[in-house]
């Protein structure tokens, strides 16, 4: 049941241990929970888990699958996606052109198809431009498609990204801060939206988050990490009356 194993993994920059042997399983179909406070360590795991970093030791396994020294493109095209705390859309793109190039990317065709417009290359097109109009349909992006994305307000630029990541068709997306910069009700339709992506695609999911409203509310477990270590790890209940989780945000302890 176990689609991501991290094992002992560890990364330093200069004489800074950004991730010290952390240790975790995410199980398929689960919303898998990260928090901590800034600096704790974070981004760095997803970064080490995507092959944007390599880890100073330790391994990552993808449905058991070694994939710790992987390139980033070689770990997208297993099935593990991803966005970013610091939006990375194609801002002068439409919002169509935007999923358009997630989902071409995970097709193939030969050159001379695309050059000499054949069958496949019609096939191929069509697939794509049906799973991006139901893509917008989903995400009630349809009447902005042909929008330059930068032109959106935040919290649709935060909604395309992550529709964006799943035109590549992952079956483990890694979620990074999505509900940055986002106020209570638009929190809350992020709550709705992302289990909804959950049960439409049946996606494994990794959140970092620090909006406890929204962590606490998606998460089946949640694992707190502080100076690049794992602090704890346990269901939602259990991680929000944790004295060194309490400790870790607050610097003291809960009241008796």
């Amino acid at each position: 049941m176990d689609i991501l194993e991290v094992r002992d993994l560890r990364k330093s920059f200069g004489g800074i241990k950004a991730v010290d042997g952390i240790d975790f399983v995410v199980k398929r179909n689960e919303i898998f929970g990260i928090i901590g406070p800034n600096g704790a360590g974070k981004t760095t795991v997803f970064n080490l888990i995507t092959g944007i970093y390599k880890p100073d030791s330790g391994s990552v396994k993808f449905k058991g699958v070694e994939v710790t020294r992987l390139k980033s493109y070689m770990v997208a095209s297993l099935g593990i996606a991803r966005t970013f705390q610091n939006l990375r859309l194609f801002k002068n793109l439409t919002v169509y052109e935007n999923l358009l190039v997630g989902g071409l990317s995970k097709r193939n065709y030969p050159l001379y198809s695309a050059l000499f417009r054949t069958k496949s290359y019609f096939k191929v097109e069509r697939e794509v431009r049906k799973k991006v109009d139901d893509t917008l349909e989903f995400f009630e992006l349809q009447d902005k498609k042909v929008l330059k994305a930068g032109t959106l307000p935040y919290g649709e630029q935060r909604k395309l990204e992550l529709a964006r990541a799943l035109m590549i068709e992952p079956e483990l997306i890694l979620i990074d801060e999505p509900g940055a910069g986002m106020n209570p009700k638009e929190i809350n339709d992020l709550a709705r939206m992302i289990l909804a992506i959950r049960e439409k695609y049946g996606l494994t999911m990794i959140v970092i988050e620090h909006q406890m409203s929204l962590i606490m509310n998606i998460s089946a477990r949640i694992m707190v990490m502080d100076f690049g270590k794992k602090v704890m790890e346990g269901k939602p209940d259990e991680v929000k009356m944790d004295k060194r989780v309490i400790e870790a945000y607050l610097g003291e302890e809960p009241n008796a």
